[in-house]
């Protein structure tokens, strides 16, 4: 899966092994899942831009249609979790050639 190809910045295992990604559910075009900073990593810059790219490689697969995805137990996750909101957006626009209704 497209999750397993990302990498934790501090172990270097794949985010899927480490634990990062819990509560991942897949259904016919739809994916959720949440990203836990590890314990102690709350603070940690490089887990912002992980949960964007592991959205961003979800959404990459064909057949997806749509991505819930949060960040929990890090500091900056309410801003985070906006930013991974406004992805939808622009995915759509890219889709379809056309805004968002």
């Amino acid at each position: 899966m497209a999750l397993k190809r990302l990498k934790d910045p501090h172990t270097g295992n794949d985010i899927i092994t480490n634990g990062f990604v819990q509560d991942l559910s897949v259904g016919k075009e739809k994916v959720k899942f949440v990203m836990r900073a590890p314990e102690g990593e709350q603070f940690c810059p490089q887990y912002v831009p992980l949960a964007v790219e592991a959205k961003k490689a979800v959404m990459a697969l064909e057949g997806v249609r749509k991505v819930d995805a949060v960040l929990t137990h890090h500091v900056q996750e309410r801003a985070v979790n906006e930013a991974l909101i406004m992805l939808d957006g622009h995915t759509q626009k890219r889709r379809t050639g056309g805004t968002k209704a």
